[in-house]
Formats: structure tokens, C-alpha cells, sequence
């Protein structure tokens, strides 16, 4: 089955990320701010609307406590290739 594109993107699924989130830090506030960044920055980070450079997926990493390769890239590599279904 082929990812699913939005304006002939691939779509990252966040949910994964979600979840890590409201685990490691209760909300997308508190993560920001341990992040060192606004919520409204986080916000678009997450909803897919800015990207995440390596050194801020090894700092998001480091404050959400994921310290194995296939979790990280679970987090913010899973495409979406259909209305649930993860790749």
C-alpha cells in the first residue's frame, strides 16, 4: 500500500509521538517548555507543519526517555499510509 500525501507529501503519523509525550512530560505545554521552545512552535512540530532537525529528534528524544533506535524511529518516521494503519 503506498504512504498516503498531502500536496505530494508523505504523512508522518504523530501519534506515536503523542503518546510519548502525554507519558514522558503530561502535555505538549510542558514538553515545549522543557523543549526550550513555545507551545505554538511544539504545536506545528508535531502536527507535521515544521520539521524536526536531528539535533531536535536527539533532544526530543532525551527529554521523552526513548533510548532505542527502532522506538525513536517509530516516533517520528511512522508514514501514514491509510486512515489507521502504520508503516
Amino acid at each position: 500500500m503506498a504512504p498516503k500525501k498531502k500536496g505530494g507529501q508523505i504523512v508522518f503519523d504523530n501519534r506515536v509521538l503523542r503518546g510519548h509525550i502525554v507519558t514522558a512530560c503530561g502535555s505538549i505545554k510542558e514538553f515545549a517548555k522543557r523543549f526550550g521552545i513555545t507551545e505554538a512552535m511544539m504545536q506545528l512540530k508535531v502536527a507535521n507543519k515544521s520539521g524536526w532537525s536531528r539535533s531536535d529528534i536527539i533532544k526530543a528524544c532525551s527529554i521523552l526517555s526513548i533510548d532505542d533506535p527502532e522506538e525513536m524511529w517509530r516516533t517520528f518516521f511512522s508514514v501514514q499510509c491509510c486512515e489507521n494503519t502504520l508503516l
